[in-house]
């Protein structure tokens, strides 16, 4: 199963019955008076899901405690380039073991080199330098909450980004 870079967590299932109005709380009133929709949450997480999230979760914030050892010995870029290295590495390795095909044009060979600029090397290059006064657990808060400043910051520069994708009542 592929996710997307948009993919999103699955929506709530919408039942509707008919009824009567004054059915049980949790009940919302559908198009008309006879008709209501309950919402079911969505399904827990698997033991195998779960299982990954908590290794994300080891290997990312285990990260951040490494760093933090690391930069008291070594100064901020070849920890930088040891991390994404080490990485390139394994993808690698998992680009050939999946048999992935793999652009070689010069367009492809650009965008991979702008996003392994903007989402790799500067921004870990400015997370280990910042790790030298920072405590590991506040850089990786900073890191977490990176998507949230996105948005806010999205909103900020398009007055209407957020408004954009509303339904009109």
């Amino acid at each position: 199963m592929r996710a997307s870079a948009g993919a999103s967590l699955p929506r709530p299932a919408l039942r509707t019955h008919r009824a009567h109005a004054g059915a049980t709380p949790g009940w919302q009133a559908g198009r008309d008076a006879r008709t209501l929709a309950v919402v079911t949450p969505p399904p827990l997480l698997s033991g195998k899901a779960l299982g990954l999230l908590c290794a994300l979760a080891l290997l990312w914030g285990g990260s951040f405690l490494f760093v933090g050892v690391a930069v008291r010995e070594w100064p901020p870029l070849p920890i930088v380039l040891t991390r994404v290295g080490l990485a390139a590495v394994a993808l690698w390795l998992v680009v050939f073991a999946l048999r992935l095909p793999v652009l070689r044009d010069a367009a492809a060979r650009r965008a991979h080199l702008g996003m392994a600029a903007l989402n790799n090397a500067v921004p870990f290059t400015l997370i280990v330098w910042a790790q030298g006064t920072l405590p590991s657990g506040a850089a990786s808060i900073l890191n977490a909450t990176t998507p949230l400043r996105g948005v806010l910051l999205a909103h900020l520069l398009e007055r209407d980004a957020l408004r954009r994708n509303r339904r009109k009542r």
